[in-house]
């Protein structure tokens, strides 16, 4: 059977731990440092990191800047270790196996996510090691794929600018509409069919807006508005340029 143990407590890893309960697969135990953590993980929490080793894989669901620190930690551990970030490459050990498993979604402390139509990006440095790793994924998510660092992180400068982005401005608009007493939701009808024509059809095809008509006086209305929201000013122009730009360029 195969065995699975996470260090880390955070967003990401309760989602992980919560998939692989729910498909019965076996957990040695979740490492981590915050204690208020524990209630989540139940009898699964650990804090002595020995006591997760006992694994097939061990999943490292932790901050980026903290990675290097545990590979090196984990030197001598003799089972498949794998990190799982979007913007750090495969990192090669000199003995063990070692691996990426990315699934690519929004994750908070607040709400399990659930994997199974989550993105699952695999890699190892060995081909029994992302036969394993494509094993775990497989039984965790119907959507399984197998690419490199160097797409891992093309794919995660995608999810940054779509997602990540995106919400910003969300939230610049909906601060907006609060400072002018409009209700944010009156938007939700446009978004929410802009946002299903962009993968049905093409998301170049279907803008709109005063800037690709280069309709000035529409924009000189929209940059008088802006007058004293400098931040919000600087976005609408940038957002503009670029939106001409693109399509000058497609012409």
């Amino acid at each position: 059977m195969l065995t699975i143990s996470i260090i880390g407590s955070g967003a990401l890893a309760r989602s992980l731990f919560s998939a692989i309960r729910q498909e019965s697969i076996s957990c040695s135990g979740v490492y981590g440092r915050n204690p208020e953590d524990a209630v989540f993980f139940e009898d699964f929490w650990k804090t002595d990191y020995q006591e997760v080793l006992d694994a097939d894989i061990l999943l490292l669901a932790i901050a980026d800047q903290a990675l290097s620190e545990h590979f090196e930690l984990l030197d001598q551990y003799s089972g498949l270790l794998a990190h799982c970030s979007g913007a750090t490459s495969l990192q090669f050990r000199e003995k063990y196996p070692s691996a990426v498993f990315y699934p690519l979604n929004s994750f908070s402390k607040e709400k399990v996510t659930s994997l199974r139509n989550t993105p699952i990006f695999i890699e190892a440095s060995t081909i029994e090691g992302l036969t394993l790793l494509e094993k775990l994924a497989l039984k965790l998510s119907d959507r399984v794929h197998k690419i490199d660092s160097d797409q891992r992180l093309a794919l995660h400068l995608a999810a940054v600018i779509s997602q990540n982005f995106t919400n910003h401005l969300f939230a610049q608009t909906q601060q907006w509409c609060v400072q002018n007493k409009i209700d944010f939701n009156w938007l939700k009808p446009m978004l929410t069919a802009k946002f299903h024509e962009a993968f049905e059809i093409s998301a170049s095809t279907i803008q709109s807006g005063p800037a690709i008509r280069r309709d000035q006086k529409t924009l000189s209305q929209h940059r008088e508005l802006l007058e004293g929201h400098v931040s919000l000013l600087e976005i609408y122009d940038t957002l503009t340029a670029s939106i001409q730009l693109f399509h000058e360029k497609k012409l």
